[in-house]
């Protein structure tokens, strides 16, 4: 069915475009990657103002939030910003450009003529530069990924770095068990006060915040396992706390991660279904907060009087209000500096102390990358966009077959491409136009749901459906109309 003198030939003339926009496409991940920088983001986050960072950006209580469902991920940063416009863009231009040549312009140039008066038949031309096109998205996105996981590796050790954070291995020495038993059992470490201050020394945390950093790990076990039981994902649970009411099932997970007696995980769960009641979890944090009881420091906090407390210690302590932001063991350790901080706000002392603890092991629980970067997230986010490419490839390519003036074809196969782009960026900026999302390709391709492992087979599928049918729309109609030759 493919003409290897076709495919050569059209090889020989977009090589260098496909070489310049690939390379201009992977340039841009590489350079995001390499910036990409966990402590910058959460203090960025935390900087929002008085309501915190919006939900989808790691919005959690008290303008806190963990890398799980925040932005604070490699692949949830790519999804957030580069996959969503930046890495749409040269694609998309390689993709309106190089439909248009394969069919269209020929039929203009009049060089079809004289490729059709070889030995060969129309609906192997056709088929060999359909074909042309997806392998050189293919070609394309491939090389974007390896890219993406090579900066990943080099830059920040998330594809194989250390098998086990420092702290387990700790605790492993000191409990004389091996690394993978303590991190498949993380209660050995809370039940035994020695492991404890192993992990807190090798991670460089005082053993409060060590212990809240353990208890965040085994709460998010706790939510994909509950997720699991109750027949949703992680995020609908999440949304819905109040469906595992009851449920012994789910009390037994509890009280098998945390290591205590399923008597007090089913109090504690009453004590936080009642708190929770008509509401949702914004965060693990949240349950970290309501598990070690702590709701009762944190629900009057305002976050302009904790602005005001930073403000106060950082000049007390001679440092920049975000530095001492990013660094906030210093105030935890220092008395006199948590007293001013206190004094300034109104807040006492008590209160300021139990919230930097869970700002800080909630950073524990962000920082470590190589816990958190998720492979098959990030081949999935580059297996998405090139279905969508490959889809909207369908679109320039069909009229790229159905017209023989390049103006023709390049009005309808550029101009429905764009108008995708652009009616999705629309829906994207502002609810008021949330409904354009209805007229677009692109809303198949939910950058943040693939980061997060989630909803996104369908759409998928959808799009590969599309696409194949749209190229085969276009070789059909080829075939069978009239050229002018």
């Amino acid at each position: 069915m493919l003409s290897k003198a076709v495919f050569k030939q059209t090889l020989s003339q977009n090589w260098k475009l496909w070489v310049i926009l690939t390379a201009v496409t992977s340039v841009i991940a590489v350079m995001i990657i390499r910036t990409f920088d966990p402590h910058a983001m959460r203090l960025a986050m935390m900087t929002f103002g008085a309501d915190g960072p919006p939900q989808g950006m790691g919005g959690g209580p008290f303008g806190t939030g963990t890398s799980r469902f925040g932005m604070l991920t490699i692949p949830e940063l790519m999804a957030s910003g580069y996959y969503a416009m930046l890495g749409l863009l040269m694609p998309l231009v390689y993709v309106i450009i190089t439909a248009n040549s394969l069919i269209a312009s020929q039929i203009d140039r009049g060089s079809m003529a004289y490729t059709l008066s070889a030995p060969i038949t129309r609906i192997k031309l056709v088929f060999t530069q359909a074909a042309y096109l997806f392998a050189a998205l293919a070609a394309m996105f491939a090389v974007v990924t390896v890219a993406g996981l090579a900066t990943s590796q080099i830059s920040h050790n998330a594809l194989w770095g250390q098998a086990y954070t420092p702290d387990v291995v700790a605790a492993a020495q000191v409990l004389g068990v091996s690394n993978q038993d303590v991190e498949n059992n993380l209660p050995l470490i809370l039940n035994s006060p020695k492991a404890i201050v192993a992990g807190a020394d090798a991670r460089g945390v005082s053993q409060e915040v060590y212990t809240m950093y353990v208890e965040l790990l085994l709460i998010n076990q706790a939510i994909d396992g509950t997720a699991e039981i109750m027949g949703v994902t992680p995020y609908e649970f999440m949304e819905n706390p109040a469906m595992a009411d009851g449920n012994r099932e789910v009390a037994q997970l509890f009280s098998m991660l945390l290591g205590v007696d399923i008597g007090v995980v089913e109090s504690h769960m009453e004590h936080i279904v009642d708190d929770l009641y008509g509401q949702s979890i914004e965060s693990p944090t949240m349950l970290l907060i309501l598990m070690n009881e702590l709701d009762h420091y944190m629900q009057d906090i305002d976050m302009d009087a904790l602005m005001a407390a930073n403000h106060a210690a950082a000049e007390y302590l001679g440092m920049e209000s975000l530095e001492l932001m990013a660094n906030l063991h210093i105030l935890a350790n220092d008395q006199s500096a948590l007293a001013v901080a206190s004094e300034a706000s109104g807040i006492d002392e008590a209160t300021l102390l139990a919230f930097i603890n869970v700002q800080l092991a909630e950073a524990e629980f962000e920082f470590d990358q190589g816990i958190y970067f998720n492979l098959g997230n990030f081949v999935n986010l580059n297996i998405g966009i090139f279905l969508l490419m490959f889809a909207v490839g369908g679109v320039s390519f069909m009229f790229s077959c159905i017209f023989n003036l390049t103006r023709n074809s390049l009005a309808f196969g550029a101009g429905i491409p764009i108008g995708f782009f652009i009616l999705n960026m629309m829906a994207n900026i502002s609810p008021d136009f949330a409904n354009f999302r209805f007229f677009t390709l692109n809303t198949l391709y939910n950058p943040a749901n693939v980061a997060g492992g989630y909803g996104f087979i369908p759409q998928f599928m959808a799009m590969l459906v599309i696409g194949v049918a749209l190229y085969l729309i276009g070789i059909i109609v080829f075939k069978r109309k009239d050229l002018p030759l």
